[in-house]
């Protein structure tokens, strides 16, 4: 997510990699009303940025990690 300069097509590739192998955490992304869907075309690399973030972190929590550094949950 922070490599320098960034790797946008290796970071669409694993967006839609972990879209297809966690589809529940797909939707649950998706279904927030701040997203918008569009096409990687029409998007920027914060864009991209943002949802492997927030993919990470759902994973995380989905995994039983803490919510945030320091909470017990």
């Amino acid at each position: 997510m922070h490599k320098i300069p960034f790797d946008r097509a290796s970071a669409q590739r694993q967006v839609i990699q972990n879209n297809v192998k966690y589809p529940d955490i797909f939707a649950a992304i998706s279904a927030r009303p701040t997203v918008n869907i569009r096409p990687f075309t029409q998007v920027m690399e914060s864009d991209i940025q943002y949802n492997l973030k927030e993919q990470l972190t759902a994973l995380a929590l989905k995994e039983g990690w803490p919510a945030e550094p320091g909470s017990s949950k």
